[in-house]
């Protein structure tokens, strides 16, 4: 499996990974439990943290503390990233031709 990520502008929650491979899966394989997988996502690299600092991810929506406790909150704020994104993108010359539900 192949992790791909085509777009224009990456909008990511704070917890956030992007692999291939999840990061427990990665400890499993090296240290033969999952107990290290926060410490195998820092070495990969594939924290929202270094994917921001790598301009993978644009966007980063808090979690207080995480999404699963305050869902309706945490839509909201995401939904107010995405309208954020939108609206940036319709600013750009030209965006008007593009089609946002093709």
């Amino acid at each position: 499996m192949l992790a791909l990520l085509p777009a224009d502008r990456t909008i990511a929650a704070q917890h956030a990974w992007l692999s291939s491979l999840p990061p427990e899966g990665a400890s499993a394989i090296v240290h033969r439990d999952t107990s290290h997988g926060a410490q195998m996502a820092e070495e990969q690299g594939v924290t929202v943290g270094a994917l921001a600092a790598h301009g993978i991810v644009d966007h980063v929506v808090e979690e207080r503390p995480d999404a699963s406790a305050e869902a309706p909150a945490f839509c909201r704020r995401m939904a107010k990233a995405v309208e954020y994104e939108l609206a940036t993108r319709r600013s750009v010359p030209g965006a008007e031709s593009t089609c946002w539900t093709c």
